[in-house]
């Protein structure tokens, strides 16, 4: 099965009653999201929007130019699935689960925890946590795997009630923008008119960041891992991650090679990293990672 949070209301497949079927289309993965403050800093605000001659707060609520804050024990910014969503997503998988010996959910996200300078700073290393909550629920309803992708880079893997969930496996395949030549207006329409760098090694596309960062960017969007999952009696036992990188030269641009050496080592350490946020460990044997369970 396959959930998307990337195409808002264009097309999101409908719920099927009784004998009459559902429109087709994606299986939507939408979110609400809250800003959290404390009483203090949520007083200020209402103050500005006083000011400005915006709406009041109601009921311990405020809507502050599109976003909604409430008062919270510290500053955060809370995110969790919109709950039709998730629940019409639940019960596809459960009647999946009524089907088939394994059921794969397939994430498409492009989320992250907190809002950089730019989309492709380093915080997109870690998702949004209604991608997590969403996740979660579906290894509850009977997935036996959760395969994100969208961000373009390695997230972090989390092995909940003995069943993985991968929260970003990167690019496999990767072609250059400029690979496919487009006109400047189609830059433009998207607001990268003047900000567009296809000389660049990653075709990168938006706000000019350092060199060094741009490397680290493309560096990123070019490695990955391979996860193959080993069951026993349909139970997951082991996973081997191996390491790939993607050719950024001109000839074998885009394709994806094993890692091994010095390449694999920094991959398989930044995934580890990652990964041990959410308690997974991963240990690193002749340029393979493995995970236990």
């Amino acid at each position: 099965l396959i959930a998307c949070n990337t195409r808002d209301d264009d097309g999101p497949a409908g719920m099927a009653w009784k004998n009459i079927p559902g429109r087709p289309g994606l299986n939507p993965v939408r979110s609400k999201t809250v800003m959290y403050l404390s009483e203090l800093e949520f007083n200020k605000l209402a103050d500005i929007a006083e000011t400005l001659d915006l709406p009041s707060p109601r009921d311990g609520k405020l809507n502050f130019m599109g976003l909604k804050f409430e008062v919270g024990e510290k500053a955060d910014i809370h995110t969790e699935p919109y709950k039709p969503d998730q629940e019409g997503n639940n019960y596809e998988i459960s009647k999946a689960k009524e089907n088939a010996d394994l059921v794969y959910v397939s994430v498409h996200n492009h989320d992250k925890r907190r809002p950089g300078i730019t989309y492709f700073d380093d915080n997109l290393d870690y998702i949004a946590k209604f991608v997590e909550t969403f996740s979660r629920a579906a290894i509850d309803a009977g997935a036996d795997a959760v395969l994100g992708n969208g961000t373009h880079r390695l997230n972090g893997i989390e092995i909940y009630k003995g069943k993985p969930i991968f929260y970003g496996l990167g690019n496999f395949i990767a072609q250059k923008y400029h690979s496919n030549p487009k006109p400047f207006d189609w830059f433009e329409a998207r607001g990268l008119g003047g900000k567009v760098y296809p000389e660049e090694p990653s075709g990168y596309l938006g706000e000019q960041l350092p060199k060094a960062e741009m490397e680290r960017n493309a560096r990123r969007s070019s490695t990955s891992v391979v996860a193959d999952i080993k069951y026993k009696n349909f139970e997951t036992k082991q996973i081997d991650l191996h390491p790939i990188v993607i050719k950024r030269d001109s000839k074998q641009g885009g394709r994806p090679f094993i890692a091994t050496g010095d390449d694999a080592h920094e991959i398989l350490t930044r995934l580890a990293k990652l990964s041990a946020d959410y308690g997974t460990k991963i240990t690193i044997d002749n340029d393979i990672g493995k995970i236990t369970l």
